[in-house]
């Protein structure tokens, strides 16, 4: 009877034993436990990766952008054309400033369109490049032309100062031959100065034989030639020569020659 209840004792604590070892988790003794006693958790053994589900959702499909008919920038404005002149009914003069007084320097001819450059501060004349002369300008009077676009966006253009452009010198005859012993001879002498718009003229007649006459000063209020006589007496063959100088409004001078012989 006793053997029994110690077999029965036996398998109890086996079975005490079993139902424990599957309520804990194994431990491995390790070998570094420091002497005997130590245990280790066993790691658990990794999982195969298996590919997880994405975190986001995919992009939804999006529909691109259609043209606009209104651009993004503005087009450019179209600027405004120059103001143009032409003439009404007949040739209209060009003068060299605006005003009758100023030389006539060309024509705007019927059928003629040109840009306006500028007008007067009265707004009586229009300044245009001269038709008949590239690079020159001239002035043609409002009141014969006709105009196109807007004349208000003309600048004023400040009339020209007025000059003498040509001094003329002619002696009379070019040459002459005379009997030897007859001197003296007397020349004829006939100059002219010409000038654009009204001014204050001062010139010197000037001969070869080293005479200066004095100084003269005449003020015109237009434009115009003046002629004017002298003569040049000679006693001898040679040639000789009679110079104008004018010196203002500007400088410039004119020069006739001749030459005398005897037989």
């Amino acid at each position: 009877m006793a053997i029994r209840n110690r077999a029965s004792l036996i398998i109890l604590s086996v079975w005490i034993g079993l139902t424990m070892a599957c309520s804990f988790p194994l431990f491995n003794l390790g070998p570094n436990s420091g002497g005997g006693g130590g245990v280790t958790a066993v790691p658990p053994q990794a999982s195969p990766n298996v590919p997880s589900a994405p975190t986001t959702a995919p992009p939804t499909e999006t529909s691109a952008p259609l043209p606009s008919d209104t651009p993004t920038t503005a087009p450019p404005t179209a600027t405004s054309s120059p103001p143009m002149v032409s003439p009404i009914d007949k040739d209209v003069a060009c003068r060299f400033g605006p005003g009758d007084v100023y030389s006539i320097e060309g024509s705007l001819a019927v059928g003629q369109t040109v840009p306006i450059q500028g007008r007067d501060s009265p707004g009586g004349w229009w300044y245009i490049q001269n038709p008949g002369h590239a690079g020159r300008y001239c002035w043609v009077a409002s009141s014969a032309t006709q105009t196109q676009g807007d004349t208000s966006i003309v600048a004023v253009v400040p009339p020209p100062v007025p000059f003498v452009d040509y001094v003329g010198v002619d002696l009379s005859p070019s040459s002459k031959d005379i009997a030897c012993g007859t001197f003296p001879y007397t020349f004829g002498v006939n100059f002219k100065i010409e000038y654009n718009g009204p001014i204050t003229l001062t010139f010197q007649r000037i001969k070869s034989d080293g005479h200066t006459a004095p100084a003269e000063t005449y003020t015109f209020s237009a434009s115009g030639t003046q002629s004017y006589l002298d003569s040049y007496r000679v006693g001898a063959t040679g040639s000789y020569w009679f110079k104008v100088q004018v010196t203002s409004p500007n400088s410039i001078s004119g020069q006739g020659s001749a030459k005398m012989t005897c037989h």
